[in-house]
């Protein structure tokens, strides 16, 4: 068997000592909780970005099962969690690591029952009882990556190597944004050297003020990888502020992209999959998220989305080239300049919240 790749080691190493994730060091799976009545739908709601999973997916679960899946897809993080807030009926959604923190938080998240989610066992120990979410109580790692800068190169002539270099006069009318408050407003504090978790007030009046002065060159904010490679070829977009998925987007249609990670740093992100607390068809729920699990299920999302599983069964499924890949794969000098977007007090959420929107808006506060 393929060992698991030794980089997820690292990384988590180097999140620990570099922004105190605080990794627990408990192995075991976590306790379950009391089993959900064994009665399957005849249907479930899932949540999640466009284009994140194949069809296929989804149509082997309801060859298996008789269940359909209704994909309900958000085009940001802080939509779903509004969507969360506002009690919309979902039962499986996929949030990043700091949205799980805060719907823990809030209490809209249900308990999972390990009993049912017997290959949670083919989750390296390495994204196990994270900070985010001690013994896993109520989220399951689903998939990780950087945050970076795409580049379309027959349409840029400077060399860019930092996050700073979007601030450029030629990218004026030419600038592509992911929607995401965290990531958008962290690249800004890490351009200015800050940490993308400050909740210091000044750093954030600098980041606001760095924002206001990169509206010029945004043409566009985006969802979907499909959109973004839209933008960078056949329209006015020339460099996007997005992910590893927008590369292999790009390839799938024909076009070749660069994927640059600034000398400032990356930002890491990692999904989850969660059962929001008033769904109501939590056992279902479950028996998706653990087919999701099996190691062959895991093998064909990253095939299709092309990012990072944290399924140790995945690495012997895929190819070498995949396998091998740096841009899915990040090596270790990269990891060591990673920065992990981490939970926030309501307080402090806010005005990252005032600075997107002022930002989207294109209006000072």
């Amino acid at each position: 068997m393929i060992p698991f790749p030794k980089r997820h080691i690292f990384l988590f190493f180097i999140l620990t000592m570099g922004v105190c994730l605080l990794i627990a060091c408990t192995p075991n799976t976590p306790e379950p909780e009391a089993a959900a009545p064994n009665t399957l739908a005849t249907s479930i709601r899932l949540h999640n970005w466009q284009d994140d999973m194949p069809q296929a997916i989804f149509d082997k679960f309801t060859e298996e099962t008789g269940i359909q899946i209704e994909l309900i897809t958000y085009e940001s993080q802080d939509e779903a969690i509004a969507n969360l807030r506002n009690s919309e009926i979902y039962d499986v959604v996929v949030l990043n690591n700091e949205y799980v923190a805060v719907a823990i938080a809030e209490d809209r998240l249900m308990p999972l029952d390990y009993t049912l989610l017997t290959d949670f066992r083919n989750i390296s120990p390495n994204f196990r009882d994270l900070a985010y979410d001690p013994q896993n109580q109520y989220s399951v790692p689903y998939n990780w990556g950087t945050f970076g800068i795409v580049v379309n190169p027959e349409k840029v002539t400077t060399p860019i190597t930092r996050w700073e270099d979007l601030w450029n006069e030629e990218f004026i009318g030419k600038l592509v944004i992911w929607n995401g408050k965290r990531t958008t407003v962290g690249i800004a504090l890490k351009a200015l050297g800050y940490s993308p978790n400050t909740e210091d007030v000044g750093q954030l009046a600098q980041a606001r003020s760095q924002l206001m002065a990169l509206r010029p060159s945004v043409v566009a904010f985006v969802g979907a990888s499909a959109d973004m490679v839209t933008w960078l070829t056949t329209g006015d977009g020339a460099v996007a502020m997005g992910y590893v998925g927008d590369i292999f987007a790009a390839q799938a249609e024909g076009f070749t992209f660069d994927y640059i990670l600034p000398e400032e740093g990356t930002l890491l992100w990692g999904d989850n999959f969660i059962i929001p607390k008033n769904s109501p068809n939590s056992y279902t729920a479950h028996v998706f998220v653990n087919f999701l699990l099996q190691p062959e299920n895991a093998a064909t999302i990253l095939e299709y989305n092309y990012y990072s599983s944290p399924n140790e069964g995945v690495a012997e499924l895929v190819s070498d080239e995949l396998r091998n890949d740096s841009l899915i794969f990040p090596p270790n000098d990269v990891l060591q300049k990673a920065s992990l977007l981490l939970a926030l007090p309501v307080a402090v959420e806010t005005r990252y919240t005032e600075i997107w929107q002022s930002f989207v808006e294109g209006t000072n506060p």
